[in-house]
This record gives structure tokens, sequence and C-alpha cells, in this order.
């Protein structure tokens, strides 16, 4: 246990092991501030690598994937790839735009791209992006997933 000279001090350092503590559950601190910052630049943590995979659509469908993304000064781009039940390309997009938000920019590729499978006859579809549903389907307007 560290002692404290002020309420900053503590609150610096209680937020540093907590930060520590979430990533290495089982560390244990030293007694001395010194020590503990030497071990911590030493930490390493374990790296968890999780492969992900494109599933085809089902027989008779198409997928659209779709992204965004967002930069705080307000720039921003979308875009999509549509690809037939054998995975072959169908068509894609991809567009600059301006918003507010990475969940704005998640929202307006979905729009985007719901409307060009629909300017294109493509009725019977799937979309796939990697945000939060909830969050852009409501920006959407729709009231239930």
């Amino acid at each position: 246990m560290f002692m404290y000279d002020n309420k900053m001090e503590y609150h610096v350092i209680w937020n540093i092991q907590a930060v520590v503590n979430s990533i290495f559950p089982d560390y244990k601190f030293s007694s001395n501030w010194p020590s503990t910052c030497w071990e911590i630049e030493r930490l390493k943590p374990k790296v968890n690598i999780q492969l992900v995979t494109w599933n085809k659509p089902d027989v008779g469908k198409f997928k659209i994937n779709i992204d965004g993304s967002y930069r705080d000064d307000g720039m921003a781009g979308i875009g999509g790839i549509i690809r037939d039940s054998h995975g072959d390309f169908i068509m894609a997009f991809s567009w600059k735009i301006n918003c507010t938000s990475s969940n704005q920019a998640e929202a307006i590729a979905a729009k985007f791209g719901a409307q060009l499978c629909k300017d294109n006859g493509l009725d019977n579809y799937d979309m796939e992006m990697d945000s939060l549903w909830q969050t852009c389907l409501s920006m959407l307007g729709f009231s239930k997933v």
C-alpha cells in the first residue's frame, strides 16, 4: 500500500492501478512507487487473436457488408460491397461524407447500402456491419431490430 502526500496523487495512482488490474488481474503492486513504475513498464499484455471469417449468404440471397469511419474534424467515409450466394462480387460503393460521429457514419452507410440494393432490384439481402445495430437503426428511424 502506498502512502499519499495529497488527494491528487492518490487519484492518479488509483487510476493507474485500475488500468493495470483490468489488463493484468493477478498483478500485485510493490510497496514503493519507483519499483511499481519499473515493473509496469516491463509488463507484456497477453495477445488474444481471434479469427474472423466472412460467410456467404444463403442460396438466392445477397449480402452487403458496409462500414463507416469518422474523424474528429467531421470528415468521414462510407463504403460497402455486395456479393451473391457464391461469394461473387456484384457491386461496391465508397464515398466521402460529413457527419458528427462514427455511429452516424455507419448509419449513413447502412441507409445508402439499403437504397443501392433497392435501386438495383436486390430485395433479398442480409446486411452486415461492425457497429452497434441498435444505435444505427434508431438513427435511421427504425424502432426495433
